[in-house]
C-alpha cells in the first residue's frame, strides 16, 4: 500500500470516528483526561527472537499516552493515544524509530436500542509490539489478538487496523438482538518479495441472540460469516461461517466466568489449490477481582487472521494476576503460551510462551517507578527455527488525571 493509501486510510477513519462522537459529545457532562508519560532502560539479549543471529540491544523507551473519557445515563465515550520513541544500541550502532497506537469507543442507549462502536489502529514492527495494546469491547479493555506474535521473525514496519460497529436491540426484558460488523486489517511498508509476509483485510458478520436465565447468569446464541483476503498470497481468500452457543455467570461480587463453543466450516482458494474443512471452536474465561487482587485468565481455540497470509488455527493460554502488597507496591504476573497452525497446512505449527514478572512502587500521588523480567520462547515442529529472549527493564511514570467539565 502506497503513501497516499496510508493517508486517505487515516483520513477516512478520523471523519468515520468523528461522525459517531459527535453525538456524545453533545450530551457529554464531564471528560476525565489522563496524560501519562514513561522512561523504560532495558536489556534484550536477542531484541528480534531469531534464531538465525541473536542481537543484544541496550534499548531507551520513551513511553506518552493521553486518555479521554466521559459517562452519562445515556452514552459512554473513551478514546486513548499512545506512542513510543525508542533508541537502541544493536552491535555498537545506534538506532532509533517510533510506533504509534490509538484506540476509540462509543456506546450511546435509547430505550429500547444502543448501539456502539469499537476502532483501534496501529503502527509497529511485525516483531516488537508496543504495551497495553487494547481496545474496549462491551466497556471492557481487552488485548487484540495478535496471532503473528511469535510467529512472524522478520523485522518489518506494520500497519493495523480495526474498526467494529454494532447495535443491539431490547426484544423484552431478558432477551437481546445483537449485530456486529468488524472490518479488520494490516499492510506493511517496503514489504519485498520472499518476505513471507502479505497485505490482508478481514470483513466478519455476526447476528447474536442472547437472554437472561436470572439476574447473574445467562445464555446466547451467535452465528457469523466472514472472509478473509491475501491477494498478493496467488489471490487466497477463505470464507468462513459459525454457530456459537455461549453461557455467561457472576459467581459472586467480586468472580465470573463465561464459556463460548461452537463449530466452523472454512473454504479457501487460491492460484495453486483449494480446501474445505470442519472445525470447533472454544473460549473460557474467569475473572476475579478484590481490592488487593485481580485474576483474569482464558483458554481458547480460535480462527486468527495473520500476516503470513492465511487464516490460523490459535490455541492460547493466557494469564494476568495483579497483587497489591501494600498501599503503594504492587506486582504484576503475565504468562501466555500459545500454538499457532495454519488453515490449509501451508506451515508447521509454532509454539510461543512469554513470560513476565513486575513490581512497582507508587511513590507519590503521580509517580511511580518499576521493574521487572520477561521471557519469550518460540519453538517450530519439524523445523530447527527455534528461539528465545530474556529481558530485563526498570520504568519512571508519572500519570496524572484531570477532569474538564
Amino acid at each position: 500500500m502506497n503513501l497516499f493509501n496510508v493517508h486517505c486510510l487515516g483520513v477516512s477513519r478520523f471523519i468515520i470516528i468523528l461522525g459517531m462522537l459527535t453525538p456524545c459529545l453533545v450530551e457529554a457532562e464531564f471528560w476525565q483526561i489522563k496524560p501519562s508519560i514513561s522512561l523504560i532502560e532495558r536489556y534484550n539479549d536477542n531484541l528480534y527472537l531469531s534464531s538465525d543471529s541473536s542481537l543484544s540491544s541496550v534499548e531507551s523507551l520513551l513511553k506518552g499516552s493521553l486518555a479521554f473519557s466521559s459517562l452519562t445515563e445515556v452514552s459512554e465515550v473513551s478514546a486513548r493515544l499512545h506512542a513510543n520513541f525508542q533508541s537502541y544500541y544493536i552491535d555498537d550502532k545506534f538506532s532509533t524509530s517510533n510506533d504509534q497506537f490509538a484506540t476509540f469507543y462509543a456506546n450511546k442507549k435509547s430505550e429500547l436500542s444502543q448501539w456502539k462502536f469499537n476502532s483501534s489502529f496501529r503502527r509497529d514492527a511485525t516483531t516488537r509490539t508496543i504495551e497495553g495494546s487494547q481496545v474496549i469491547n462491551n466497556g471492557v479493555n481487552e488485548e487484540i489478538a495478535n496471532v503473528d506474535e511469535g510467529l512472524v521473525s522478520i523485522e518489518l514496519r506494520r500497519y493495523r487496523y480495526h474498526l467494529t460497529p454494532g447495535v443491539s436491540y431490547q426484544l423484552d426484558e431478558r432477551s437481546d438482538l445483537n449485530v456486529d460488523y468488524r472490518l479488520s486489517g494490516a499492510f506493511f511498508e517496503n514489504n519485498k518479495k520472499n518476505t513471507g509476509l502479505y497485505d490482508y483485510n478481514q470483513n466478519a458478520l455476526s447476528l447474536g441472540y442472547a437472554r437472561k436465565l436470572s439476574e447473574l447468569d445467562g445464555v446466547g446464541l451467535t452465528f457469523g460469516v466472514s472472509r478473509y483476503s491475501a491477494p498478493d498470497n496467488n489471490n487466497k481468500s477463505i470464507n468462513s461461517q459459525t454457530a456459537i452457543v455461549g453461557y455467561w455467570k457472576t459467581f459472586s461480587e467480586v468472580s465470573g466466568g463465561s464459556i463460548n463453543a461452537g463449530v466452523r466450516h472454512s473454504a479457501g482458494t487460491d492460484d495453486v489449490s483449494n480446501f474445505d474443512q470442519l472445525g470447533y471452536l472454544l473460549r473460557l474465561s474467569i475473572k476475579y477481582r478484590t481490592e488487593l487482587n485481580q485474576i483474569r485468565a482464558s483458554i481458547s481455540h480460535d480462527l486468527q487472521p495473520s500476516g503470513s497470509g492465511s487464516l490460523y488455527k490459535s490455541n492460547r493460554i493466557k494469564l494476568k494476576v495483579r497483587r497489591m502488597f501494600r498501599p503503594r507496591l504492587s506486582g504484576i504476573f503475565r504468562f501466555s503460551i500459545f500454538s499457532n497452525e495454519s488453515i490449509d497446512s501451508s506451515s508447521n505449527r509454532q509454539y510461543y510462551l512469554s513470560a513476565s514478572p513486575r513490581v512497582s512502587w507508587q511513590w507519590s500521588r503521580w509517580w511511580s517507578i518499576g521493574g521487572g523480567l520477561e521471557y519469550r520462547v518460540r519453538e517450530t515442529l519439524d523445523s530447527l527455527d527455534d528461539a528465545d529472549s530474556k529481558a530485563i527493564f526498570v520504568s519512571v511514570r508519572y500519570m496524572k488525571g484531570i477532569t474538564v467539565e
